[in-house]
Order: C-alpha cells, then sequence, then structure tokens
C-alpha cells in the first residue's frame, strides 16, 4: 500500500504537514532536526518543504527497480547523486532555477550489470545489490567485486554506494550481510581506497563540489559472474545511456533522457492507485517494451553491410565531463564518446535501433516522441537518417560521424 505508506499519497499540503509532524516528533527525541531524510519513493514537494524548512541536506530513494513490492523505478540516475527538478524527484533539473540544491542519492548498492538485466534475461532470478538480506549482500566476493567497481574503474564523477537494510528484515537476516560488508569496508578504508561517512557529510560535499548536477560514470570491466558481460553507464543531467558488453558485441542497452518540466506523476496530487511509478523519457526502454515487441530492443553499431562490429570492449573517463566506449578488433575501432550535450559515435557506419515504439514524426533532423503525453524529441546533428518509425531507425555516418 504505497498509497497510504509513502508521502505520495496525499495532497502537496498534507505532505508539508506530515513533514512537520515527524520533525517534532525527532525533534522531541533528539533535540535537533535530521540531516538526512530517507525512503522507497519521496516526492520533490516533500524534499523542497523538508529542505528549506528544516535544513534537510541529503534524501535518498530506492535503486532502479520494476514492480518489486509495488515499487517500479527505472530511468533514473544509476548511482551516485543528483539535484532533482522541482517538478519531478526522479530526475535531475536541467537548469539551477529549478533544481531542489539538496542532493539525491539511490538506496541500496545495485550490481551496475545485473540490477539492470534481471528483469530483461530469464535466468537471472532474484536481487542484485548490496542489501544484506539478499545472497549477493552477503558474498565476499560479489562484495568485493562491487568495491573494486566503484574504486578501480577508470570512471569519472563521484562513486558511491549506500550500505545497509530497511530494519523488518530482522538482525538475525541482516547481520550475515551487513557484517561482512563492514568488514571489507574496513579493509578498503585502511587501504585508502574509499571514505565511509553520514550521507548528510557526502552531501555537504557535493554541494561544496558542484553547483549543478555533474556527469557520472558507473561501470563495470569485468564480470563476477560466467556470463562474461561488462557494461558503462553514463549519467548527466540532459540523459542516462547504458552500454552493454557480450560476446564481442558493445551495445546501447538503454537510453532515457531527462525534461525538468516532465512532472512527475505526483507533483500536483496523491496517487491513485495502490502501486507507485518513477520514470524517466524513453529512447530505449527494452524492460517496458520487450513483452508487446516479443524481443527485447537494442541500439546497435553496424558496418556498412549491416552486420554488427565486433571486438574487445574497453570503457574510458575522458575528463570531468566526458567518457568513452572502445570497440576494438586490431583492424578497425568504433568510439562512442558521452558528453552533457549529446553522444558522438566514429568508426560506426551505422547506428541501428531495433523499435522505437515511442516515435511519433521526423521533421527534418528531429525525431519526436510521445510518452506518458509528454512530447520530446532528439536531433540527428551529423549523419542520414535511411529509416524512422516504431519498428526502427537506422542512422549512416557522415565522414566516419554520427552525432
Amino acid at each position: 500500500r504505497v498509497d497510504s505508506a509513502h508521502s505520495i499519497g496525499y495532497s502537496p499540503e498534507e505532505r508539508k504537514r506530515l513533514v512537520d509532524g515527524y520533525m517534532a516528533d525527532f525533534f522531541a527525541v533528539f533535540g535537533k532536526y535530521p540531516t538526512s531524510i530517507g525512503a522507497w519513493v519521496l516526492d520533490s514537494v516533500t524534499m523542497d518543504y523538508a529542505s528549506r524548512h528544516y535544513g534537510v541536506e541529503a534524501f535518498a530513494i530506492c535503486r532502479d527497480q520494476i514492480g518489486v513490492d509495488g515499487f517500479t523505478l527505472w530511468g533514473g540516475y544509476p548511482n551516485g547523486a543528483y539535484y532533482p527538478s522541482r517538478f519531478n524527484e526522479y530526475i535531475p533539473a536541467n537548469t539551477q532555477e529549478d533544481q531542489i540544491n539538496a542532493p539525491v542519492f539511490r538506496l541500496l548498492g545495485p550490481d551496475p550489470i545485473y540490477n539492470f538485466e534481471a528483469e530483461v534475461r530469464k535466468d537471472l532470478p532474484g536481487v542484485y545489490s548490496l542489501e544484506p538480506a539478499w545472497l549477493t549482500g552477503r558474498d565476499p566476493a560479489w562484495i568485493r567485486w562491487l568495491f573494486d567497481c566503484l574504486s578501480d574503474e577508470d570512471t569519472l564523477g563521484m562513486n558511491y554506494a549506500q550500505v545497509g537494510q530497511e530494519n523488518n528484515f530482522l538482525w538475525e537476516n541482516i547481520k550475515p550481510g551487513l557484517g561482512t560488508q563492514l568488514q571489507i569496508l574496513k579493509q578498503f578504508q585502511q587501504q585508502g581506497k574509499l571514505r565511509v561517512e553520514t550521507m548528510a557529510d557526502t552531501a555537504r560535499g557535493f554541494r561544496q563540489r558542484y553547483l549543478k548536477t555533474p556527469p557520472v560514470t558507473f561501470q563495470a570491466s569485468n564480470d563476477w559472474s560466467k556470463r562474461n558481460l561488462s557494461c558503462q553507464w553514463y549519467a548527466c543531467s540532459n540523459y542516462r545511456l547504458g552500454l552493454l558488453g557480450e560476446e564481442g558485441h558493445l551495445r546501447i542497452r538503454e537510453l532515457f533522457l531527462y525534461d525538468e518540466h516532465y512532472a512527475s506523476r505526483y507533483f500536483s496530487a496523491p496517487m491513485k492507485d495502490t502501486k507507485s511509478v518513477f520514470d524517466a523519457l524513453p529512447v530505449l526502454y527494452p524492460h517496458a517494451w520487450q513483452k508487446d515487441l516479443g524481443f527485447r530492443p537494442y541500439i546497435r553499431l553496424k558496418d556498412l553491410s549491416g552486420e554488427e562490429l565486433t571486438g574487445t570492449v574497453s570503457y574510458h573517463a575522458c575528463d570531468s565531463m566526458r567518457a568513452e566506449a572502445v570497440l576494438d578488433n586490431g583492424k578497425t575501432k568504433a568510439v562512442v564518446q558521452m558528453y552533457p550535450e549529446g553522444i558522438r559515435l566514429e568508426g560506426v557506419a551505422r547506428l541501428s535501433f531495433d523499435a522505437l515504439p515511442v516515435f511519433a514524426n521526423l521533421v527534418g533532423d528531429v525525431f519526436h516522441m510521445c510518452h506518458e503525453g509528454f512530447a520530446y524529441s532528439f536531433d540527428v546533428k551529423q549523419g542520414s537518417i535511411l529509416r524512422a518509425g516504431k519498428d526502427g531507425v537506422e542512422i549512416q555516418s557522415q565522414s566516419g560521424v554520427i552525432a
């Protein structure tokens, strides 16, 4: 019953009164107000009010998941922190004018590969996160692998994981995983590979360093399992892009756009159902589209003959704003460059979308789309559009570049 247990089940004015009530109770016990607030879901009205009136410095919401216990969150920041839009708690603001100046963190330390694959691969049951009540969160090898991803990968932005579990799992379920995690954290901290601090302390450092949401990457160059997958996430205040390396292929597995004016379903009124949905504007959303399409869609890198490119995959941080993924077979090299203003592909003859169900129309070089009644678009800065429609898109390079 998300509608009764969480703030989004109440009107905006009732949410403010709920904050007042919580704050009064907290102050009566501790003699001060809390500096951070976390819940499976929060709303921008609650965040803005708590930040402005009570000095709350940090907020936290659930990792990406689909349908678990009535919570669907998909397409937001894959990890790390962002300044949310005043209109939509789940996506970063594009401008400082419309942002809430207290960062939002993602809870539960998601596996960068499998947290985002579990819903689209039949052989991946279970939960893939640091939750100590679950199998991965108790596995010392997996825990070390995740912390290595955060501390050793060539990434940009702030690498981060939240450690802990909601207490209704009971201590006998939490202790085996959390004890192991804390031991490994202590080792990493002694090696100078990470800091352990409160979320409010992290938020203060974040605000001192960033005025706007910074780009981040979250990646895994090596797999902890036998499937031998790799991945890179790039997220900034304008979009999130997910890349997947598998069997010599480098594919775009997800792409969501961020528009701060895409209002949350719960911005101005309480939710009407018992289950909640938070999302962004999809350009590639296989988890939602796979059932209707009958297959899992990708955006693929191809040569002039239409064959998918193959090679060895690597991921790199170029500077504080740009990252790239490289597919190299020794003879040719394909590069996917990601920066806040857009995406640039070099050495890729054709970019092929398996499907684009949100397609509305093509005007010149601009693809117009619609999701939940909201119109949005992307434009082809360089490249020739060979095909455009709900059943797929094909873009051919110009002078070796697609942008």
